[in-house]
């Protein structure tokens, strides 16, 4: 029982650290979502996000340009970090639980 505890232990330790890591990349990426306006014949794209209680919107780009394709890039790998750091809490929950109730059973 003493080896699968320390296994466990490994695992929660490597997913503190991986949180703290994927946490320090969702600083540096923008946050929000893009939306796309249209002005007159052209579409261009905006970055939407949230600031106390308002939704601002930042000009990024017309829409086939460079710059919207790295910020579109830039949000989705954001949205995808977002989500594994929410998995990983799922999972350090659980393994806390575990931890902590196997403490119980020595």
């Amino acid at each position: 029982m003493s080896v699968l505890l320390g296994i466990f232990e490994e695992e929660r330790d490597r997913l503190h650290g991986a949180i703290l890591l994927y946490a320090a990349k969702v600083e540096k990426l923008p946050r929000g979502a893009l939306w796309v306006k249209k002005r007159g014949l052209r579409e261009y794209a905006y970055l939407a996000y949230r600031v106390g209680g308002k939704v601002r919107f930042e000009y990024v780009a017309p829409i086939p340009s460079r710059k919207y394709q790295e910020i579109m890039l830039q949000v989705k790998e954001r949205n995808a970090l977002v989500t594994s750091i929410r998995q990983m809490r799922k999972d350090l929950r659980i393994l806390e639980r575990t931890l902590k109730n196997a403490g119980r059973a020595k």
